[in-house]
């Protein structure tokens, strides 16, 4: 990793490359800030008729129990699928991705972030960023909902560093953070 300070230019330059239980981690992260939150939603709204029912119609909430029920099993289903099927899917994908399989060089500073492999170069401005996002060990980069790149701590020297570009990414890039 490199940093550089010239005048009024910081940059942080480092490198890594993913491996297959990050690449889960990234796509696990995107399934959970973007889907997850419209399936929470989605599943509270029996829950409210349903109470609504007993509540304001005084009935015995039969159908809604029914309805509760199904709902309750679509979620099991659904929590089965995320934990075992989409390993499966996700090594084959990780395989298959040729971005997700190489080098990538970072470089940061205030105008941009610059992603470089052997192959290609993406030049993000703050405009072509959709949201940055972060959690304990990792930055995420969306391009778009579908579309990331995760810069994960150990890209970095140390612990210092890292939480260095969290803040002067926090800082220079606040109208992408959400």
């Amino acid at each position: 990793m490199v940093v550089r300070q010239e005048i009024n230019i910081m940059e942080y330059k480092f490198y890594g490359k993913l491996t297959l239980d990050e690449y889960i981690q990234l796509q696990k992260f995107k399934l959970k800030y973007f889907e997850l939150k419209g399936t929470i939603i989605l599943l509270f709204i029996p829950v409210l008729l349903f109470l609504c029912d007993v509540i304001f119609l005084k009935n015995k909430g039969s159908i809604f129990i029914v309805l509760l029920f199904i709902v309750l099993i679509m979620v099991l289903i659904i929590l089965v699928n995320a934990s075992i099927i989409d390993y499966v899917y996700y090594k084959k994908a990780f395989k298959n991705n040729k971005y997700a399989n190489q080098k990538c060089v970072f470089t940061v500073n205030k105008i941009n972030i610059i992603i470089e492999t052997e192959e290609y170069k993406t030049v993000l401005n703050k405009k072509k960023i959709y949201i940055i996002a972060f959690d304990k060990d990792s930055i995420y980069i969306f391009l778009d909902r579908n579309k990331a790149r995760i810069i994960k701590r150990r890209y970095l020297v140390n612990n210092e560093e890292y939480n260095n570009l969290v803040l002067f990414i926090k800082e220079n890039y606040k109208d992408n953070i959400n």
